[in-house]
């Protein structure tokens, strides 16, 4: 995901893994990789997902209401689809997780990249 903060870009790289995957969603875990965190993508209906990272930039969660996907065999890829991160500054892992929506910081913020999963991934196409 990137995102801007005082006019200076930001990339944070999620890699999972733990990926699991059916025919309503994708879902994945960073446990033991750096920044730690979790992702959730809704593959029926409107493509709602969300991204959320503890790293050494604070606590950051993407939110969008529509993900641009597409799936090919196993893989499943997500177009730039724009939403919004709330961050929370200075946060690190370990430290409280129940933090508040007052807590976080708001910018616009892309979600780009890919998942690959065990068995074929189908996106199904939203009734017009």
């Amino acid at each position: 995901m990137t995102y801007a903060v005082d006019g200076e870009e930001r990339t944070l790289t999620l890699t999972p893994d733990q990926i699991t995957c059916d025919a309503d969603s994708v879902h994945g875990l960073a446990i033991s990789n750096d920044p730690q965190g979790r992702f959730s993508i809704r593959l029926d209906g409107d493509h709602r997902g969300s991204v959320g990272a503890g790293s050494d930039e604070g606590m950051v969660l993407f939110e969008a209401a529509e993900f641009d996907l597409s799936g090919s065999d196993a893989v499943l890829t997500i177009g730039e689809s724009k939403g919004e991160v709330s961050v929370v500054e200075g946060w690190l892992p370990g430290d409280d997780v129940n933090v508040t929506a007052d807590d976080a910081e708001r910018y616009p913020a892309s979600l780009s990249g890919s998942i690959t999963c065990d068995g074929a991934i189908t996106v199904p196409t939203p009734a017009p």
